[in-house]
């Protein structure tokens, strides 16, 4: 893989993980609805990253409305990056 394919993939990830933090401090201190914005932007930059570590890509939001995702445990997404 292409390092600057490598740079973004990473960024990406470290994107969904701060947004996954926000989502965190909005769970204690802001709306339902601003939580769960941070927490569908944090799913599609983690899934976008690694799309784009496996060499493939999406520019479009990849989960619709009522779609179920549940985070069993906390992921560190670089990880997926080699």
């Amino acid at each position: 893989m292409k390092q600057e394919l490598k740079d973004l993939a990473k960024h990406r990830l470290e994107r969904a993980e701060n947004t996954l933090l926000d989502a965190q401090k909005y769970f204690k201190n802001a709306t339902l609805s601003s939580t769960v914005n941070r927490i569908y932007y944090a799913m599609f930059y983690a899934v976008n990253g690694l799309l784009i570590a496996k060499g493939l890509s999406s520019s479009k939001n990849l989960f619709q409305p009522g779609d179920t995702l549940l985070f069993y445990h906390t992921v560190h997404f670089s990880e997926f990056i080699t």
